[in-house]
């Protein structure tokens, strides 16, 4: 992505014709919310791609174009498995240039923890409500820059306290997140 003042963006598939049937309709799901995501202030690596994967799965599996469930079991595993080996949300707070040490972790930290702190972040909303998201959250982030927009969205002190509650979640049983994420609102 480049960002641009003004923002300004724009999409373009080349050599679409070889992804496959399933596989169209969830790339142009992703990188259409990274037009609307550039519309907006910068924000980290794993806001950007999380929230990409989260509406990819999202309104993916409301088409019949993805199994929710399984999509998302498989983005935790990943997460999990950097987890496991010390990476975080906070590894992945580059607004430009992924950092070179990070390259290996990119999709599991960026895209599937990213995708389960998106998740987790409007879990724990008022409305706990993904439309809610799309709109409040990113007014937020258009006013105030993305720290404050996931300090007061998920009405915690900090982006630090807001990491620590969501590596404690990422700690609960597989099917406790599931359920987590199957009980948000449209």
């Amino acid at each position: 992505m480049i960002h641009t003042d003004p923002p300004y963006s724009e999409l373009v598939f080349i050599n679409a014709h070889a992804w496959g049937e399933s596989d169209m309709p969830l790339r142009g799901i992703h990188e259409y919310v990274h037009v609307f995501q550039c519309s907006h202030p910068e924000a980290p690596g794993w806001l950007m791609e999380g929230g990409a994967v989260f509406f990819e799965v999202w309104l993916g599996a409301q088409n019949g174009w993805v199994d929710s469930r399984q999509a998302m079991r498989w983005s935790l595993k990943n997460a999990l498995e950097a987890m496991a080996l010390g990476k975080g949300l906070v590894d992945m707070e580059y607004t430009r240039d992924l950092p070179e040490a990070m390259r290996p972790f990119h999709r599991q930290v960026a895209y599937d923890m990213g995708c389960w702190a998106v998740t987790y972040m409007i879990g724990n909303s008022p409305g706990r409500s993904v439309a809610g998201f799309r709109d409040s959250f990113y007014s937020l982030l258009e006013k105030s820059g993305w720290r404050t927009a996931v300090t007061e969205y998920c009405e915690v002190e900090s982006v630090e306290a807001f990491y620590r509650d969501f590596e404690r979640f990422m700690q609960q049983p597989t099917e406790d997140q599931l359920q987590f994420y199957e009980s948000l609102r449209p």
